[in-house]
């Protein structure tokens, strides 16, 4: 009986080093573990007395403390935050970097750098003390405001309830003529105010300024529960991997959902997005001279044109088309949704663009579609 006690012993013993080995030899790479957002952090004031800061020298902000922002926060240096922060911000709550500055806001999948409202108890409790008599709503703070800097940078970051009027714009991030060295990846968009009036009214103002996407990096972002979404440069090519709903509920969307474009002249220019319409509010006039050059347009995309406007391909003009392409009005809510925002208050017209012109030689426009022209 001892003699196979032993036996039985040694060969378990036996079992253990060849797994023991095995897993040395051949190591699995371990689960990345996901971590709960805090119920309660410790409370950093940045701005005592809601006085406006200046972040001058090299500051980093940790995850397990949230940084209650009241109001505008200067930076010309850099402010590194960490995977996990939390940031709350108030009605004057703003972020502006300028000259040299630069914020560097890297999140992780597991870990996302938060931007949210001070009335927002579903991340790290009830910051403001208040208990349960405030809850987040679109527009509790301002913006952030990139006009410096080299190369800012966010990744995985959630900028929530963000757009208060802000000398008529209302957006999440604004982007100026200093600004436009940026990467946001992986980072949502959601609850930002509005105002239909305002001409300035985008979640990303981009503008003229974003029109190179090797040099303004947006990829793999998503929008929902705003209004207008994106504004940029129509030289610029969205990535294809930037989504227009919210990804746990596909129904929900954004109000005017598109992506609008103005100024440049198209160059080398990709747009590929069937998701959404892109909404063309100036750039690609009709007539010879219009400055258009090597534009793809992908299968199934919409492009919507304002009043006034249309496209134009010549000698010099290229636009290479994939089939299913619609031209149409920006007033057409059958194709590409209710882009103007009027629900049935408007509808489209011959005549409500000025049309497709091609100028090249035995060409033609073939599988797709040109809606609401002029004549």
């Amino acid at each position: 009986m001892k003699r196979k006690m032993r036996v039985v012993k040694w060969c378990f013993l036996s079992l253990m080093l060849v797994f023991v080995s095995c897993k040395k030899n051949n190591p699995e790479p371990e689960p990345q573990p996901i971590v709960p957002v805090p119920t309660g952090c410790n409370v950093v004031q940045v701005n005592p007395n809601s006085i406006g800061v200046t972040i001058s020298t090299p500051t980093t902000w940790t995850a397990g403390n949230v940084y209650l922002v009241t109001s505008q926060v200067t930076i010309t240096s850099v402010l590194t935050i960490e995977p996990g922060a939390i940031i709350k911000l108030d009605v004057d709550g703003q972020f502006e970097v300028i000259n040299s500055g630069k914020i560097t806001a890297n999140g992780t999948a597991s870990q996302h750098i938060t931007f949210t409202s001070i009335k927002d108890d579903s991340y790290c409790g009830d910051s403001n003390g208040d208990g349960t008599a405030t809850s987040p709503q679109k527009g509790d703070w301002l913006n952030i405001y990139l006009n410096g800097g080299n190369n800012n940078s966010f990744m995985y970051c959630d900028i929530l309830y963000s757009g208060r009027n802000d000398s008529g714009y209302y957006n999440a991030v604004v982007i100026s003529v200093a600004g436009p060295l940026f990467t946001f990846d992986h980072c949502t968009f959601a609850h930002t105010l509005s105002n239909p009036s305002s001409s300035s009214a985008y979640v990303f103002h981009g503008g003229s300024y974003m029109n190179d996407p090797s040099v303004s990096v947006f990829t793999n972002n998503i929008f929902y529960d705003n209004d207008r979404p994106l504004y940029c440069s129509l030289d610029y090519s969205v990535n294809p991997n930037n989504i227009f709903h919210n990804p746990a509920n596909p129904s929900e969307k954004n109000t005017r959902n598109g992506i609008f474009m103005w100024d440049g002249i198209g160059v080398a220019a990709s747009y590929t997005i069937s998701e959404v319409p892109y909404v063309l509010l100036g750039g690609f006039t009709g007539g010879g001279s219009a400055a258009v050059r090597n534009v793809t347009i992908g299968n199934d995309v919409v492009l919507k044109f304002m009043p006034g406007l249309g496209i134009a391909r010549g000698a010099d003009n290229h636009i290479n088309m994939g089939s299913g392409v619609i031209f149409t009005s920006y007033k057409d809510d059958a194709n590409g949704g209710d882009t103007n925002g009027d629900g049935n208050g408007s509808l489209p017209a011959n005549g409500d663009w000025d049309g497709f012109w091609d100028y090249v030689s035995g060409s033609y426009v073939s599988g797709s579609y040109i809606l609401y022209a002029a004549h």
